[in-house]
């Protein structure tokens, strides 16, 4: 049976496992030191983009993840957070024979917003 592993790549002093598919886990000590080193200006992000074999916009995925920032799409619909506002308007009385829409254009001349907002 051939031998599928690969070697591990070899970065900064740090050994990162490769799998079998080739794809590389990166350990979090590694991105912290990455990133420490990055922002005293001891690393430079083509040294480690070259080093690495990554994009800079991965580098930067690590900084947004250290500083806790949301980076995929299922962990920005989880710190998505709405709100609902209710603007009081003198026309809201009205509303039964008015339409949204025209509602919407009284209380915006009203509050002297946009009707394009509303």
């Amino acid at each position: 049976m051939p031998d599928t592993s690969n070697p591990p790549l070899q970065a900064f002093g740090f050994s990162i496992t490769v799998t079998p598919a080739g794809r590389r886990i990166w350990p979090p000590r590694f991105k912290r030191f990455v990133l420490e080193k990055m922002d005293a200006g001891e690393l430079t992000l083509n040294q480690i983009t070259q080093t690495c074999g990554v994009s800079r916009s991965y580098v930067y995925q690590w900084r947004m993840q250290a500083q806790g920032k949301p980076v995929t799409a299922t962990e920005w619909r989880a710190k998505a957070q709405f709100a609902e506002s209710i603007a009081q308007c003198r026309h809201w009385a009205e509303f039964d024979s008015t339409s949204a829409h025209e509602l919407g254009f009284l209380c915006a001349r009203q509050t002297r917003v946009s009707p394009n907002l509303i």
